[in-house]
Parts: C-alpha cells; sequence; structure tokens
C-alpha cells in the first residue's frame, strides 16, 4: 500500500470515529427533526446569507448538504475556535465532502455548479443520511430571493 492511500484511509477513519463520538454522544431525536416552533416557518437562505451562521457573525451555527440547512450548533465538533469540523461553519459542504477533500476552498458552496462522480454521489448521500438522523433540519438553500 502506498504511503499516501494509507494516510488518506487514516484521515477518514478519524472523522468517522470524531463523528461516531459526537453522535453516540446525542439523545435520540425524530430523523430529520426540527427545534423550531410551529409558528417558525423553514428558512430559505443564499449561500452568502448561510455565511453568517458560522458561530463567529452569529450564535448559531448552520451547515448545508445538498441544498438543506441543519443546524449543528449543540454539536461541540463545530465551534468556531477549535471544533474538528469547524470548516464546515456557514457553509454548503457537499463537494466537499463528497469528494473527501476539504483542503480546496473551490469544493465549499459549489454543490449547484459541480458535478460528483457515482461513487462521490454514493459517499455525499452518505454523509446527508447522517446528517438526517443527527441534525434538525431548519430551512433550504436558495438561489435567489423572491420577492414577496
Amino acid at each position: 500500500m502506498s504511503e499516501i492511500l494509507i494516510l488518506v484511509l487514516l484521515f477518514v477513519g478519524a472523522i468517522v470515529v470524531l463523528f461516531l463520538k459526537d453522535y453516540l454522544s446525542r439523545p435520540p431525536q425524530a430523523p430529520g427533526s426540527t427545534d423550531r416552533g410551529a409558528n417558525q416557518k423553514e428558512l430559505e437562505l443564499t449561500i452568502e446569507e448561510l455565511a453568517r451562521y458560522d458561530g463567529v457573525k452569529n450564535k448559531n451555527i448552520y451547515v448545508a448538504l445538498k441544498n438543506v440547512i441543519f443546524d449543528v450548533t449543540k454539536s461541540e465538533h463545530y465551534n468556531p475556535v477549535d471544533g474538528s469540523y469547524r470548516i464546515f461553519n456557514g457553509k454548503d459542504a457537499s463537494v466537499a465532502l463528497g469528494k473527501m477533500k476539504l483542503d480546496n476552498p473551490e469544493y465549499f458552496n459549489s454543490y449547484a455548479t459541480t458535478k460528483l462522480s457515482p461513487g462521490e454521489q454514493s459517499i455525499l448521500d452518505d454523509w446527508y443520511g447522517r446528517y438526517m438522523m443527527k441534525y434538525p433540519v431548519i430551512g433550504k438553500i436558495v438561489t435567489d430571493k423572491k420577492h414577496e
């Protein structure tokens, strides 16, 4: 096995361990549930608006996958100072997670414009399922705000 493959496998393993540790420490909730009240409507945010929810500019922390916005505020892994997943804060992480390449800024906020291979789409679908089971859905990404 090449050294690069071993490093990639270690990196992926570390992410899985961190995710499972956080997942197992959370109380159970209904899949895709939301903490929002019945009178609050689903958020519709553009990518630019989503960026405000990074835990620094706003106390809430949101991450989007496949145009669905999740509230990850309560997870220590998204802490804006030292959280292991803080790179996702306020971003659409779909392409970065699908490609498993977190070091390229072009892979963030590019779900609408980047084509994923079938294998990458499968990886993204797996991450999406995990987020649906773990974090409240609070809205969706829109490309343009409709004038009401």
